[in-house]
C-alpha cells in the first residue's frame, strides 16, 4: 500500500524482482556476518531462503535456481499468467491475437 501511495500504482514484477534481489543481499551479508566480497559471494552460494518472491538459492555462476517464473499474457487488460501449468490463470494464446495486442501498454513487447 505504501508503494502504491507513493507511486501512484502497484507495484509490477520489476519492482518486486528489484526488491527480491535486494533482500538476497541483505541475507546473503547477514550470512557471510562481513562486507567482505568474498565472504558475500560464498554466502550467496549457500543461500537458501523462501521470499515473497518465492525460493531463492544461487549456483556457482551466481543465477537463482530456486524459484520459476510465469510466462505471463494481458488478457482483457489484466496480465494473467499462462505458463507453466501450474501457475497457469488462463490458456497460452500464440501469436497473441490483434485484439490482445492492442492490450499492451504502449512501447511494451508482445
Amino acid at each position: 500500500e505504501k508503494y502504491r501511495q507513493w507511486m501512484g500504482s502497484p507495484p509490477n514484477y520489476i519492482v518486486a524482482s528489484g526488491t527480491a534481489a535486494g533482500v538476497a543481499l541483505q541475507l546473503a551479508m547477514e550470512s557471510a556476518g562481513s562486507l567482505a566480497v568474498d565472504d558475500v559471494v560464498q554466502a550467496f552460494r549457500e543461500l537458501r531462503a523462501d521470499t515473497f518472491f518465492g525460493p531463492m538459492a544461487f549456483n556457482r555462476y551466481q543465477r537463482n535456481y530456486g524459484g520459476f517464473t510465469a510466462t505471463v499474457e494481458i488478457v482483457n487488460g489484466k496480465v494473467a499468467a499462462v505458463l507453466p501449468d501450474t501457475s497457469a490463470k488462463v490458456q497460452l494464446v500464440l501469436p497473441p491475437s490483434r485484439a490482445l495486442r492492442a492490450q499492451c501498454p504502449e512501447a511494451t513487447f508482445y
